[in-house]
């Protein structure tokens, strides 16, 4: 009894061991890893208080959502070893899902340090990897990847990329951030196009949800609204939307771009002012601008040269005809991949239904051989069967000879009913038999009937010689009225339906006796004869 039982516990333990270890996660990380995706500083902010402890697996989850919240903000990671070992991680464990959130947040962290070629290819490797019913995920991917395209002067690229970001966001419909952003950058892009109304659509469809957003989103939108204007030469509605931005959030952006809009209206004071501001800021495209717009104020400043040209060798230069290229290259390798894909699964299939085909051939091949086998075995049989009827039909006929030949032929009425003996003749009462089984007499039954009446029923065969207008079909039914064959019958052994029976009886009243009459009466007058 106790060796059935160590051997279910046994299993019981294997198969616990190989449960998906998804399972064993711990549920407040699983409820931060929701949560983010609604509310990132709420998550942000719930993980500094998280000090349970981990398991392994629970740990390196733990640091994938940390790096997510991070990442959600405007800070970076000067270098990606920590990301590194959750990429390493977890393409160990093969769970395609939480690799593909590594490499999107290797993806993040690398645009962030301006290493662009090298975060286009992780956030398509992302792409790859990710669910495609996660519409989150597929928000941030594309968001990502227009981002990228936007920044490196890539703008079609980039609104390729945002519409789709705006359509993921909107299926989520979860973080109003979320969308709020991805149409803030799409519209940024229409502006770009020159798509002026496309952009006004953008910023209308973000406007309902303002109360709803952070306020550094609050204050990016502004600044995109007023950047527009800028470049539209509506100066006092650029400084508006520049200045409601800025009770929301600070931003150096903002500050260049109403630098710019006060050069434009011939302010010099206040543009050096503001762009001496953003000279600060930690973006170097903005502080590069901003130094740029320095220069032309005051061209005979050389600090502002050697502080122009240090940033310069420091910003990393990308050309977008060249990012195009590397992005069309690897579409072009993931495509070929896939046509070869495809390419390769046709094959076998293909080679499976060839497969099928011989095999079927040869299965019925075989099958036909044992049916032709089989009929020929039954033709065989049925010719000997065929010739033992033919011998034992004309011993018969042999017999009957013998018996016609020594039988005395009596003809006084005495000893010799010619009616009854032809209602009881053989020929007769095969043909009852035929009817009886519902099948049509053949051509030996009606030679047999016809030599029966010639030989025994004189006056009737008289009749059927003396009337040369008679078809074959009609002296039939002339001998099996006589014989008394009901209609039924008569219609079965000739193959003929009843009314036909009928009618065919009605013309014969004329043709044999010149007279109108019904069926019955033709019957009565052919029994008298």
């Amino acid at each position: 009894m106790r060796n059935p039982l160590i051997y279910i516990i046994i299993i019981s333990l294997m198969v616990a061991g190989c449960v998906d270890e998804r399972h064993t996660r711990n549920p407040k990380l699983i409820a931060l890893d929701s949560l983010q995706r609604i509310s990132p500083d709420s998550a942000f902010n719930m993980l500094d208080d998280f000090n349970e402890v981990l398991t392994p697996n629970d740990s390196v989850y733990n640091n994938l959502i940390y790096t997510e919240t991070i990442l959600n903000k405007t800070v970076s990671y000067a270098s990606d070893s920590a990301i590194n070992k959750i990429v390493d991680y977890y393409n160990i464990k093969q769970d395609n899902a939480l690799l593909g959130r590594a490499y999107l947040c290797r993806s993040i962290n690398r645009f962030k340090n301006g290493r662009y070629s090298c975060a286009i290819a992780d956030a398509i490797m992302a792409e790859k990897l990710l669910p495609t019913d996660d519409k989150y995920y597929g928000c941030k991917v594309q968001l990502l990847l227009g981002q990228i395209n936007l920044d490196a002067g890539c703008n079609r690229l980039s609104l390729e990329r945002l519409k789709k970001a705006s359509h993921y966001a909107d299926e989520f419909g979860k973080n109003p951030t979320l969308i709020a952003q991805s149409y803030n950058y799409m519209a940024e892009a229409y502006d770009r196009c020159g798509d002026r109304d496309s952009f006004m659509l953008c910023i209308r469809h973000i406007t309902p949800l303002l109360s709803k957003l952070d306020n550094y989103t609050k204050a990016d939108i502004n600044v995109n609204i007023g950047d527009m204007y800028m470049r539209a030469g509506k100066f006092k509605k650029a400084l508006s939307y520049l200045r409601e931005g800025e009770t929301y959030d600070f931003s150096y952006k903002a500050l260049y771009i109403m630098g710019e809009v006060y050069y434009m209206m011939g302010n010099s004071k206040k543009a050096n002012a503001h762009w001496v501001d953003a000279a600060s800021s930690g973006s170097m495209p903005v502080r590069q601008a901003s130094l740029a717009s320095l220069i032309k104020l005051h061209p005979d400043n050389v600090e502002l040269y050697q502080r122009f040209y240090s940033l310069y060798k420091q910003i990393p230069h990308v050309d977008s005809d060249e990012l195009s290229a590397f992005q069309m290259r690897l579409s072009q390798q993931e495509m070929q991949h896939e046509t070869y894909i495809r390419t390769i699964t046709l094959l076998y299939i293909i080679i499976g239904i060839l497969l099928l085909l011989i095999f079927s051939y040869l299965y019925y091949h075989h099958k036909i051989k044992a049916v032709r086998r089989r009929l020929s075995d039954i033709n065989t049989r049925y010719l000997d069967y065929l010739e033992d009827y033919n011998n034992a039909k004309c011993n018969i006929e042999e017999l009957k000879n013998k018996i016609v030949k020594y039988q005395e032929d009596k003809e006084t009425p005495e000893k010799w009913n010619i009616e009854n003996m032809l209602l009881k003749a053989d020929a007769v009462i095969s043909l009852h038999r035929i009817a009886s089984k519902g099948q049509s007499a053949n051509e030996v039954n009606w030679q047999k009937l016809t030599q029966l009446i010639s030989e025994c029923d004189k006056n009737i065969a008289i009749a059927l010689r003396g009337n040369l207008e008679l078809s074959e079909r009609e002296q039939h039914v002339i001998m099996l009225i006589r014989l008394r064959f009901i209609p039924s019958e008569i219609s079965v052994l000739m193959d003929v339906s009843a009314q036909n029976v009928t009618n065919m009886r009605q013309r014969l009243m004329q043709k044999m006796f010149g007279d109108n009459g019904g069926a019955r009466d033709f019957d009565r007058r052919i029994r008298e004869l």
